[in-house]
C-alpha cells in the first residue's frame, strides 16, 4: 500500500484520510507486489549503471544525456530519487497496519489513533529524508 501526503482539493484514485476539517492528509493506494518487484529492479539497472558495470553501459549511455539535458539531473540524483519512492513504497510500521485497517474497516473515521498513525508515517518518512 502506498501512501502518500497530498494537498486539499488533490485529484487522483485511492482512498483518503482526512483531518478534522476535511483536509486530505494521506491518499492510499495499493500496489502490487509484482509492480513494486519492477520498481526495485529498475532501481538495481539503474545503480549498474551508475557504477559502470558492464551489463548497465548501454542503460547509463541512453539515460545520460535525456537526464542531464532534459532534468538537469545526473544518474545519481535520479537514483537517490528512486530511493525514496521505494522507501515510502516499502514503509512496512505498524501505523501503515492501523490506517490500512482503518480505510478497510472505517473509511471516514478521523480517530486519534488515526492520527497517531498519520504522524508516524510522516515522521518515518521525514527520518527518511522524504518531506511531505
Amino acid at each position: 500500500m502506498l501512501f502518500s501526503a497530498t494537498p486539499s482539493g488533490a485529484e487522483g484514485c485511492g482512498d483518503n484520510i482526512a483531518g478534522d476539517d476535511n483536509q486530505e492528509l494521506l491518499r492510499g493506494v495499493s500496489l502490487p507486489a509484482y509492480a513494486l518487484d519492477a520498481v526495485w529492479a529498475c532501481r538495481t539497472a539503474l545503480a549498474q549503471a551508475a557504477r559502470g558495470e558492464s551489463d548497465g553501459e548501454d542503460l547509463a549511455s541512453l539515460l545520460s544525456d535525456y537526464l542531464d539535458g532534459v532534468h538537469g539531473t545526473d544518474l545519481h540524483h535520479l537514483i537517490d530519487a528512486l530511493d525514496k519512492v521505494l522507501a515510502v513504497l516499502s514503509l512496512d510500521l505498524p501505523a501503515v497496519r492501523t490506517l490500512l485497517a482503518a480505510l478497510v474497516l472505517h473509511p471516514t473515521e478521523t480517530s486519534p489513533e488515526i492520527r497517531k498513525a498519520v504522524e508516524a508515517v510522516l515522521a518515518a518518512w521525514n527520518r527518511a529524508g522524504i518531506t511531505s
